[in-house]
């Protein structure tokens, strides 16, 4: 499949948060004040202008993409930037920087707590962008350790076994989405998104393989809702609050 040129803004997305978490990592030897607002700025200067340079137009492009290297699908990794995950990425970015206003200048929230945050943005936006399931595969594994680590933050008997609740869920959840890959992969020759859609429409009802691609898209669907928590799976990761931590909500804060 050709594609078009490459759009660096594209990149500029994916570097944004790295980019932010660079300057938090660089500045853990110094206090978190010296770090804190540059990281923000830059991710967040980075951010905007990458989804204004890429906002959607009337009788723009419906996809913008960024070939790494040169090397074309299906051996290469590619970006796509649709209105779909355009509209994601901005709806993330405005979530995480309510999240980051309102962390901002507490002293439960050091310089790891940040670059775990920008880490899950850079994550975040390689699952959006992916055009190929191994590669979607990596990025959900990246998001999934950075998302344990956040929900563990706290250091809670709560936050702790939450934690330990969500590294079991993504665990079985990720061997569904293997299965799936593997399905496709064995079949279509690629776990690339366009060989796969190729596959799928060479597919007659008739055809024996058709019951397994239609496994296929089941264990995928299966590992992504499960692992997104998405509903009923979402209790899976409560667990009610102990008498301890009642009284330490109730606790006046020292800040």
């Amino acid at each position: 499949m050709e594609l078009a040129p490459n759009n660096i803004y594209v990149l500029v997305l994916m570097l944004a948060p790295i980019a932010g978490a660079v300057l938090i990592l660089i500045g853990k030897v110094l206090p978190l004040g010296y770090s804190l607002l540059p990281s923000f700025l830059v991710w967040s200067v980075g951010t905007v202008y990458g989804l204004f340079k890429t906002c959607p137009t009337e009788g723009g492009p419906v996809s913008m993409f960024y070939v790494f290297g040169g090397w074309a699908e299906p051996f290469g990794i590619v970006l796509e930037l649709n209105r779909i995950s355009w509209a994601a990425a901005g709806l993330g970015f405005l979530i995480g920087l309510v999240l980051w206003l309102h962390t901002r200048g507490r002293e439960a929230y050091g310089s790891s707590f940040y670059l775990v945050l920008y880490l899950v943005f850079f994550s975040l936006h390689g699952v959006l962008f992916s055009r190929d399931l191994f590669n979607l595969f990596v990025w959900f594994e990246l998001l999934s350790l950075c998302s344990f680590v956040l929900v563990a933050y706290d250091h809670s008997p709560r936050a702790l076994m939450a934690a330990l609740r969500y590294l079991f869920l993504s665990t079985v959840s990720i061997i569904f989405f293997l299965l799936g890959i593997w399905i496709f992969y064995r079949h279509g020759g690629s776990p690339s998104f366009s060989q796969v859609q190729g596959f799928l429409e060479g597919l007659s009802t008739a055809s024996p393989r058709s019951l397994q691609a239609s496994l296929a898209i089941v264990f995928i669907t299966a590992g992504i809702i499960t692992r997104s928590a998405v509903l009923p799976f979402h209790c899976l990761l409560y667990t009610s609050p102990s008498p301890r931590d009642r009284t330490r909500s109730r606790m006046p804060s020292s800040a």
